[in-house]
Parts: C-alpha cells; structure tokens; sequence
C-alpha cells in the first residue's frame, strides 16, 4: 500500500512539472495521481482509541477528494486547480504531522 501511495505522490509532483511544458499530458497524471492516493486513504484504516488520529485519518479521507477535485480543474484548464491543490498539500503536511505525533505517544 506505501508503494502505490508514493507512486501516487509521484505522479501528482509529475503532473505540477509537466503542466509547465504540456498541458496535455498533465491532466491524466493528476488524474491518476488522484485517484491513486484517494484509493489509498480509503483503504487505510484506523481501529485504535486515539480520537485525534480517527479524525485525522477521515481528514485524509476528504484530502483524497481535494486532489481529485484539483485533478478536475486541470482537466478543464485554467489555473483554477492550483488552489485545491495548495489546500490539499497544506491539510496533508499537518495530517502527517499530527499521525507522528500520535504515533510516538501510543
């Protein structure tokens, strides 16, 4: 499951540098980028007792929907995406934040 999380990573830091030189391209690596890391935040589960990390990992869970959402936009064209997609990356560094945090204290 971390492979295909990080290949998902990948693909979506791929799409931002190929939108630069191909707009054509870019959209199907953010799309499949997107789809990728919804997948997997949908399959990571959660079944402790540490309330902050549940709701972290729901978070996470609407992250995936805000690359899918960004992946979107790209695929209309326009720099509408650019914003969803700084949302997603901003919720996602404090997300993994939080779940180490969490982690060292159970």
């Amino acid at each position: 499951m971390k492979i295909l999380e990080r290949l998902a990573y990948l693909l979506i830091l791929a799409a931002v540098v190929v939108w630069m030189f191909s707009r054509t391209i870019a959209p199907w690596l953010m799309g499949v980028g997107a789809l990728g890391v919804l997948a997997t935040h949908l399959a990571q589960r959660y079944d402790g007792k540490n309330l902050r990390r549940r709701r972290i990992m729901r978070l996470r869970w609407l992250l995936g929907l805000f690359y899918c959402v960004s992946a979107y936009f790209m695929f209309k064209g326009g720099m509408d995406w650019l914003p969803f997609l700084c949302i997603a990356v901003a919720i996602e560094l404090y997300s993994l934040f939080v779940i180490s945090k969490t982690e060292t204290e159970d």
